[in-house]
C-alpha cells in the first residue's frame, strides 16, 4: 500500500480520543490535563512510601502503635502535598523503528493499534495530531504558567522494570525549611512523574505536568489552549462513512487536514480522508 501522506518524523505529539472527546476538545479550543490520582497504574494511583522503619526502633507495644501512627500520617500529608496537585496531559510520540523497519510505520505515533482500540472507541475515534514545539510553547505560555503553579514540566517518560521508590522526604529539612516540597518536586520531578514499568513501553508517552503550590484540588478542572499546535486529525480506520463529511467540515474549519489511517496488507499508513 503506498503511504500518501508522511508526517515528518519527531516533528508531532499525538493525542487519541473518542469522537465525543474530538467534539469537546475542538470546541473549547483547549486540552483538560487529569489529575494524577485518577492514573489507571497502581503504582501512580496507590500511596506512594517515602521513608522506612530501620535502627533500633521502639522498645515496647504502645510506642510501636504511635511510630506507625506518626509514619502513617507523615507519608499521608507527603502523599497529598505532592500528589494532590498534580494534573499532566498524556500524549504519544514518534518511536524508534526496529532495525530493517525504516518503510514501515508501526512505530509511529499515529499508528498504534493498541492505543486506537483503547482510547479511540476501537478505531472510531480520532488522533489529534499537534506540533511539538508549538504546543510545548503553548504549555509554557498558558495561564496555568502565569498563576504561580509551583512547577510546569514536560519530557517523555521513561520505562524500567527495576520498581519505582521515590525518593525519600527529609522530615528533619521538612520540619525546618519553608517551600521544602516545592523544591523536593524541582529536584525530583522525573523521578516523580515521568517513570512507568516496561509494561507501559508501548504507549511511548511524553507527559506535560502542572503541580500546584497548594494540595488543595482545584475548583475548575484544569486546560490549555493549544493555540495553533493542531495540525492534522486522523480519523479511525471505522469512522462511518456517512461521519466523514461532518468530521472534515470540522476539521477544515478548525485549520486542521483530515487524514484516516489504513490498515491494509500486512501495512499502516496514512491516507486522504476520501
Amino acid at each position: 500500500m503506498a503511504v500518501i501522506v508522511n508526517l515528518d518524523p519527531g516533528r508531532y505529539l499525538f493525542h487519541y480520543t473518542n469522537r465525543l472527546g474530538f467534539d469537546g476538545i475542538l470546541s473549547a479550543h483547549r486540552l483538560r490535563l487529569s489529575p494524577y490520582e485518577k492514573m489507571r497504574d497502581p503504582l501512580e494511583n496507590h500511596r506512594w512510601r517515602f521513608t522506612f522503619f530501620g535502627g533500633s526502633g521502639p522498645v515496647d507495644d504502645a510506642a510501636i502503635v504511635r511510630e506507625a501512627e506518626a509514619q502513617d500520617t507523615f507519608e499521608q500529608m507527603a502523599n497529598d502535598r505532592i500528589k494532590k496537585g498534580c494534573h499532566l496531559l498524556s500524549l504519544t510520540a514518534d518511536a524508534e523503528p526496529s532495525p530493517g523497519s525504516e518503510h514501515e510505520f508501526f512505530h509511529r505515533g499515529w499508528a498504534r493499534a493498541r492505543l486506537w482500540e483503547q482510547y479511540a472507541e476501537r478505531h472510531r475515534g480520532m488522533c489529534l495530531v499537534f506540533d511539538r514545539e508549538r504546543l510545548t510553547r503553548c504549555f509554557a505560555e498558558s495561564a496555568l504558567a502565569r498563576s504561580g503553579s509551583g512547577g510546569l514540566y514536560h519530557r517523555p517518560v521513561t520505562y524500567s522494570d527495576n520498581g519505582l521508590r521515590k525518593p525519600i522526604v527529609d522530615k528533619n529539612a521538612l520540619e525546618a525549611e519553608p517551600g521544602y516540597f516545592d523544591r523536593y518536586i524541582a529536584t525530583h520531578h522525573e523521578a516523580l512523574f515521568f517513570r512507568k514499568t516496561l509494561d507501559w513501553e508501548t504507549e511511548h508517552e511524553y507527559r506535560f505536568v502542572v503541580v500546584s503550590q497548594t494540595a488543595d484540588p482545584p475548583c475548575t478542572p484544569l486546560s490549555i489552549d493549544y493555540g495553533d499546535a493542531l495540525t492534522h486529525v486522523v480519523a479511525g480506520q471505522c469512522l462511518g462513512g456517512r461521519e466523514r463529511p461532518a468530521f472534515e467540515a470540522r476539521c477544515r474549519q478548525v485549520g486542521a487536514e483530515p487524514l484516516r489511517v489504513k490498515w491494509k496488507n500486512y501495512r499502516v499508513g496514512l491516507v486522504p480522508l476520501a
